[in-house]
């Protein structure tokens, strides 16, 4: 499947060579672990400072945001293939009360357990829908480097994770 146009900075072609495949690839990489970092920074700090009300609104948008726009991306690739036809309205509507419900189960609201789960392989279902736009090579590259990113984040002395685990243990909402 090719890249989507404006996921990447670098984009493959086939009479590439593999040094252009592999530098193009890094580039993608490191933006992507660079916009993960800067992220993890930023909710670090939000939750160093107790600015709960601010995460909260993140994640709620953040989540209701996948659910509506990445789920409906996701339905529309499927009703294609199928041939099934639906009005806008009706989808919208449909995506809405799914994103809605899925946000107030996820942060909220007790749900059941089952339901939880269900969101949440919806979610990784949705990832791996949108990974299917970033050429080969930037995934491959992109799993090194993030896994790489994840243990200096996680067990160096002065890794954002490492810090959150700490102090975050017992303190703040559930």
């Amino acid at each position: 499947m090719r890249a989507a146009p404006g996921c990447c900075v670098s984009h493959h072609f086939d009479g590439d060579s593999t040094g252009q495949k592999l530098g193009g690839a890094l580039l993608n990489a490191v933006i992507f672990v660079c916009i993960v970092a800067a992220m993890t920074f930023v909710l670090f700090f939000l939750f160093k400072y107790k600015c709960y009300r601010v995460i909260y609104g993140y994640m709620g948008f953040a989540v209701f945001d996948m659910f509506f726009v990445l789920t409906g991306a996701v339905v529309l690739r499927v009703l294609q293939v199928l041939g099934v036809h639906i009005d806008a309205f009706s989808l919208c509507f449909i995506l809405f009360n799914f994103s809605i419900v899925g946000v107030v189960g996820l942060f909220f609201g007790p749900v059941p357990l089952l339901m939880k789960q269900g969101y949440l392989v919806v979610t990784g279902i949705i990832t791996a829908f949108l990974f299917t736009y970033i050429p080969e090579w930037t995934s491959w590259v992109l799993l090194g480097l993030m896994a790489v990113y994840d243990l200096i984040a996680v067990l160096a002395p002065g890794g954002p994770l490492k810090d959150l685990g700490g102090p975050g243990v017992g303190r703040g909402p559930n």
